[in-house]
């Protein structure tokens, strides 16, 4: 007998209940399918709130993803379309010339030699164009394949100013470099590129009498490289754009230095490979500091 007993709220009263235990199967067989179904109908209700909220969530994701992806579309077309009027600029001059040349209309010897020159300088430029298009590329690549091997910036930096020479002394502008005993685990190439770029960027941004300075160090928690110029200078308003593809604060000096408009943008995008950043400052009139930190945890993981 299963006994059960309850004094009523006013205290007046006793509520009692027995269940003979001989009989408890004819309740049960009430109970469970009540039972069954309120856990039936509570399991639905969850599925459905749950499949609504991860629905918002999808959803969510969904449209972050397509904005993420017009964004790179975007990109990428402007990309082609600035790559593609670099090389027709070019282009277009080469095809001019040699159409001169080879209908005969140039009879002076000094004449055909300056085309000559104009053809030669035209391709070196689409040549460098194109590597640094391709350098860009396997930046943003992240399947691309790196070599990574013990880089002495020392000597890289050594390297660099040394094939500068000739164009800073077409400048009259000098360039010099200090650094300690810097190695690190990098791609040598790499490292060249951003200097080269760096270093570059100083010279054809300068004036006849003008100095590029190059610093690089190392501390417990990053190397840090530092080239400072005392050129021309970049108006504030440009200065966010500088690290941008194909963007050039002054065309004309650019083109005519042999400037691809892609330096900077690969200085930027191997700093970021190395998970470090890169940063400006530059009044016009009195130069440009470009400051490059690497912190040696990207580096370690390389």
């Amino acid at each position: 007998m299963l006994y059960v007993a309850k004094l009523s709220e006013d205290g007046k009263a006793i509520i009692r209940m027995s269940i003979p235990y001989t009989g408890l199967f004819r309740y049960m067989i009430v109970v469970l399918p009540l039972l069954l179904v309120g856990m039936i109908v509570a399991f639905a209700v969850s599925v459905a709130v749950a499949a609504r909220y991860s629905g918002y969530i999808r959803s969510d994701e969904i449209k972050r993803q397509m904005v993420q992806m017009e964004r790179d579309r975007k990109i990428r077309q402007e990309f082609f379309s600035n790559a593609s009027h670099e090389l027709k600029t070019p282009i277009t001059s080469v095809r001019g010339y040699a159409e001169l040349l080879s209908q005969d209309f140039v009879k002076d010897e000094a004449t055909r030699k300056d085309f000559l020159a104009r053809i030669l300088k035209e391709t070196e430029h689409m040549t460098s164009l194109i590597d640094d298009i391709l350098m860009i590329s396997r930046l943003e690549s992240k399947d691309a394949e790196v070599t990574l091997s013990k880089v002495n910036l020392k000597s890289v930096m050594d390297e660099v100013l040394e094939s500068l020479t000739p164009q800073a002394a077409s400048c009259e502008v000098e360039i010099s470099g200090s650094c300690g005993n810097v190695i690190l685990q990098a791609s040598l190439q790499q490292m060249r590129e951003l200097l080269s770029n760096l270093i570059s960027n100083g010279i054809k941004y300068n004036h006849p009498g003008g100095h590029v300075w190059t610093k690089i160090w190392q501390e417990p928690e990053a190397v840090y490289i530092e080239v400072k110029d005392d050129g021309v200078g970049i108006d504030p308003e440009d200065q966010k754009r500088v690290f941008e593809r194909f963007f050039r604060v002054d065309k004309g000096r650019s083109r005519k230095m042999g400037g691809t408009g892609l330096g900077l943008s690969i200085v930027k995008h191997i700093t970021a490979y190395y998970g470090g950043s890169v940063r400006l400052t530059s009044e016009p009139g009195a130069g440009s500091t470009f400051f490059v930190e690497i912190p040696m945890s990207g580096i370690n993981k390389m």
